[in-house]
C-alpha cells in the first residue's frame, strides 16, 4: 500500500469560483508570498529580542533527507500575543542554509549569523557573518571582518559574550572532518577574528552552547565526537581561555541536535530533546552551583520527542519557548512553552500540524477548511495575518485517517468527502447554517475502497468525478473513473473507451472547462514508481481516453502534485509533488508544457493546492503553513476615463430560482456593461448592455429563463477594470 508522504496527501481540486476572462494579466509566472506561521522545519535558528518582546527565527530545512529543502526567510514571534510576522525573504540575505549559528548582540540590538552549510550532507560549508538590526525596516547586511580567516563550518556552536563585546564560536564540521578550534569575533570598531589556543578542547559537532554570565564561561553539552554521541559538559573560561570537563558520562543520555538555554533564575542550563538515534522527549537541568544534573518531570503531557529544534529563554516571563524540530516522521512548526520553575509544566501554544489531511477552499467565507487524522475540522481565513481555528460541526464526523478527497459543491454550499480508510464512504459537510456532518448513502454500485485518488467537481453536470487511487487492502492500483450525481445521489461508473492511463495513485486531476475535459497528470504506480504522463478524457458524448504528448520539455516524474485550471490564460498549472517545488503550465490550446519562474519566497515541497479563480490566487500548503501565488487581477488592458469606477457588486438572492438582483454603485457618470457566462466562458445573457449610467446606486434584475441549474459567472466591465463573481442557478 502506498500512503501519501506526510505534508503531501491533500486531495487535488480546482474550485471554480470566479470569472472567466481572456484579459491581460500582469505576470503569468506570479509571485509567491508566505503566510504565517512558518512551515515545519528543523535546524532553524532563534534568538530572544528583549527590547521588542519577540523571538526571531531564521532558516532551517524541511528535514526530508536526502531531498531536504532549505529555508532562508526571517520570521518574528510576538511573545505577548503568540503572533507570527514574516519579516524578510531569502533574497538579499544569508540565503538558504542549514546548521548555522545566530546570537543576539545586546550592545547594538542586532542579530549576528555565522557559517552553516548549503547542503544537508555538510558540503558547501560557509564562513560569512551577517547582521540584522532589530529596528523597523532593517535588512540583512553582510559584515566585513578582519583577522582570521576562520575555516568555514556547519553544525558548530556560538554565544555572545556581552562583557567582552564579542561572539565566540567553537567546533562544528567541514567536509574534511570535525573541528575543535575556538574563535572570537571582537565587535568594537572593525569586527576582527582571532583564535584561542587551548589544546585540550574536544572535537564536537551538533552540540549545544549557552553563556554563563555569573562565571564568564561558555558551557557546551553533548554533540558528536569521533562518530559517537556524547553527554559530557564542558566549560570554556572566557577570561582565562581554557577548556575544562565539568561532568562526563553521567546524567542525560548521550545526544546531539538538542536545545539548551540558560535560566538566570535557577542559574542553570536547561536541555531538552535531541537525537539518540531516535528523537528524545526528556528535559534536564544542570545546576551550576552543584555541578549536577536533575531531570525535570512534567505533571502533564510533554512534547513528543524531537531533534534539531530551537529554543530561547523569555526573561520577561521566565519561560523557555521552543519551536520546530523533527518528530521522526515530519518537521513540525509547533510552539511549546516550559515553566522550569515550580512543577515544570509544558504548555502547547501552537501545534496543529495540518500534515497529510484533505482540504478544500470555501469561496463564500473565503477560507481554507481541512480535516485531520483525529476527525477534527480546521479553518483558516485567506487573510495573511489569520491562523488556524478548530471548528466544531454538529453530527458524527467521518473516521479520521488518510487518503480522502475533499471537494466543494457550490450549488449546495457544502463539501463532499470521499474514500480513505477504512472504507470508501461519502460524507457531506454542510456549510450554510454552521458546519454539520451528514453521511451520504448514494444508490448504485459503490466504487471499491481506495485512498490517494483524485476528485473534481463537474459544474456542467453537477457531479463529482473520481479517478484512480490504490486499494489499501491489497496491492492493486486503480485507473477507473466514477461519477457521483449530486441531484440523484447516485454512483455510476464511467466506462471510457480507448487505452486508459496506467493504474495510479496521487495523480493531479484537473477539469478543463473550456474544452469540457478531465486532465490527468503524473502520479505513482506500484511501489513509489513516479510518472509524468498526461491524459485527457472528454466529458461530453462517449468518453475516450487519449494520451497527450505534452511537447518536448516535460515536468519530471512525480506523485501528489497539485493542479488547477487558470481560465484567464487558458492553461493548466501544476505545482510540486514528490519533494519538488517547481511550477509548470500546460497550454490549453497546444497541450504543451512550459516551466514557470515565479518570484518571491518559493514554498517548501508541497502538494496542497487550492485555487481561488476570482482573485487568481493559488494557495499551496505544507503542514499548517500557507503560501499564496499571486497571479494578478484581471484588467481590461485599456483605461477609458469615460467609464466610471464602481463599488463591489452584490447578488441577492444567491443561489436563486427564477430571478435575482445585481446591485452596484458608481461614483460618477460613466459607461458599464453586465454580462453572464457559463463555466466554458460562453456568454449566455446580457442583463445590462453597454450603457451610460448616472452616478449613484444601480439595481439590475435578471431572470435565468432557459438556463439549467449550475454555476454561472457575472462580469461587470467598466473603464477602471472588471468585477466578477459566481452566481448559482437553481431550478
Amino acid at each position: 500500500m502506498r500512503l501519501a508522504p506526510l505534508a503531501m496527501s491533500f486531495s487535488i481540486m480546482s474550485v471554480l469560483i470566479g470569472m472567466i476572462s481572456q484579459d491581460a494579466f500582469a505576470d503569468r509566472n506570479g509571485t509567491w508570498e508566505p503566510y504565517p506561521p512558518p512551515t515545519g522545519r528543523q535546524d532553524a535558528l532563534s534568538v530572544y529580542d528583549p527590547v521588542h518582546d519577540r523571538m526571531i527565527v531564521f532558516g532551517g530545512n524541511s528535514g526530508t533527507y536526502p531531498n531536504a529543502i532549505g529555508f532562508g526567510e526571517t520570521w518574528s514571534l510576538d511573545l505577548a500575543t503568540w503572533t507570527w510576522h514574516y519579516l524578510l525573504p531569502s533574497l538579499g540575505g544569508p540565503g538558504l542554509r542549514y546548521q548555522s549559528t545566530m546570537v543576539y548582540d545586546s550592545t547594538r540590538q542586532r542579530v549576528l549569523l555565522f557559517g552553516g552549510s548549503t547542503q544537508s550532507s555538510g558540503e558547501g560549508t560557509l564562513g560569512d557573518v551577517w547582521s540584522l538590526s532589530m529596528g523597523p525596516g532593517s535588512t540583512w547586511q553582510l559584515l566585513s571582518t578582519a583577522g582570521g580567516p576562520v575555516p568555514a563550518r556547519a553544525n558548530h556552536v556560538a554565544i555572545y559574550d556581552p562583557s567582552g563585546d564579542r561572539m565566540i564560536i567553537y567546533g562544528g564540521r567541514t567536509p574534511a572532518g570535525t573541528l575543535n578550534d575556538t574563535w572570537q569575533l571582537t565587535l568594537s570598531g572593525t569586527p576582527t577574528w582571532s583564535r584561542f589556543n587551548p589544546t585540550d578542547a574536544p572535537s564536537l559537532e551538533g552540540a549545544s552552547a549557552i553563556y554563563d554570565p555569573t562565571l564568564q564561561r561558555m558551557i557546551v553539552f553533548g554533540g558528536i565526537k569521533a562518530g559517537g554521541r556524547r553527554n559530557d559538559v564542558w566549560a570554556f573560561w572566557l577570561n582565562q581561555p581554557s577548556w575544562q570537563l565539568l561532568v562526563g558520562g553521567v546524567g542525560p543520555m548521550a545526544r546531539s541536535g538538542h536545545t539548551a538555554i540558560y535560566d538566570p533564575v535557577l542559574n542553570a542550563m536547561i536541555v531538552h530533546g535531541g537525537d539518540a538515534s531516535y528523537p528524545l522527549a526528556d528535559t534536564w537541568s544542570f545546576y551550576f552551583s552543584a555541578n549536577a544534573w536533575f531531570q525535570l518531570t512534567a505533571p502533564n503531557s510533554p512534547p513528543y520527542g524531537r531533534t534539531e529544534h530551537t529554543a530561547i529563554f523569555d526573561t520577561s516571563r521566565n519561560k523557555m519557548v521552543m519551536f520546530g524540530g523533527w518528530l521522526s516522521y515530519a518537521a513540525t512548526n509547533e510552539i511549546w512553552m516550559l515553566d522550569p520553575h515550580g512543577n515544570a509544566a509544558w504548555s502547547k501554544i501552537y501545534g496543529w500540524q495540518g500534515v497529510g489531511t484533505p482540504a478544500f477552499f470555501d469561496p463564500i467565507r473565503n477560507r481554507i477548511v481541512a480535516f485531520d487524522y483525529d476527525s477534527h475540522l480546521w479553518a483558516r481565513s485567506i487573510m495573511p495575518a489569520s491562523s488556524w481555528v478548530r471548528l466544531f460541526p454538529t453530527g458524527t464526523p467521518p473516521p479520521g485517517t488518510s487518503g480522502y478527497s475533499f471537494i466543494y459543491d457550490p450549488v449546495r454550499d457544502r463539501a463532499v468527502l470521499f474514500g480513505g480508510l477504512p472504507v470508501s464512504t461519502v460524507w457531506s459537510l454542510e456549510l450554510a447554517n454552521g458546519e454539520a456532518w451528514v453521511q451520504l448513502l448514494p444508490s448504485g454500485t459503490v466504487p471499491g475502497t481506495r485512498v490517494n485518488h483524485s476528485a473534481v467537481y463537474d459544474p456542467v453536470r453537477d457531479r463529482m468525478l473520481v479517478f484512480g487511487g490504490t486499494n489499501p487492502n491489497s496491492t492493486g492500483d486503480r485507473n477507473d473513473v466514477w461519477e457521483l450525481r449530486f441531484r440523484t445521489n447516485e454512483w455510476r461508473q464511467i466506462l471510457a473507451s480507448g487505452t486508459p492511463p496506467v493504474p495510479r495513485w496521487g495523480a493531479a486531476t484537473v477539469l478543463d472547462p473550456v474544452r469540457d475535459r478531465m486532465l490527468v497528470f503524473a502520479g505513482g504506480t506500484g511501489y513509489n514508481t513516479f510518472l509524468n504522463d498526461l491524459w485527457s478524457l472528454p466529458l461530453q458524448g462517449s468518453p475516450v481516453w487519449s494520451q497527450l504528448p505534452g511537447g518536448t520539455t516535460l515536468p519530471t516524474p512525480r506523485a501528489y502534485a497539485s493542479g488547477f485550471y487558470d481560465l484567464s490564460l487558458d492553461r493548466m498549472v501544476v505545482f510540486g509533488g514528490s519533494y519538488k517545488n517547481d511550477l509548470w503550465e500546460l497550454n490549453g490550446s497546444t497541450d504543451t508544457w512550459s516551466p514557470l519562474s515565479p518570484g518571491g519566497e518559493v514554498p517548501v515541497v508541497s502538494a496542497t493546492g487550492l485555487y481561488d479563480t476570482k482573485e487568481r490566487n493559488f494557495y499551496a500548503g505544507s503542514g499548517a503553513s500557507i503560501w499564496v501565488l499571486h497571479l494578478g487581477p484581471a484588467t481590461t488592458g485599456v483605461y477609458d476615463p469615460a467609464l466610471a469606477p464602481v463599488s463591489r457588486v452584490t447578488v441577492s438572492p444567491n443561489p436563486f430560482r427564477g430571478a435575482t438582483k445585481i446591485r452596484f454603485s458608481q461614483n460618477k457618470e460613466g459607461f458599464a456593461e453586465l454580462t453572464i457566462h457559463d463555466v466554458t466562458g460562453r456568454k449566455v445573457a446580457t442583463p445590462l448592455p453597454l450603457t451610460a449610467l448616472s452616478a449613484g446606486p444601480h439595481e439590475i434584475s435578471w431572470q435565468s429563463n432557459g438556463l439549467g441549474s449550475g454555476v454561472y459567472f457575472f462580469r461587470l466591465q467598466t473603464g477602471s477594470g472588471t468585477q466578477a463573481g459566481r452566481i448559482i442557478v437553481l431550478q
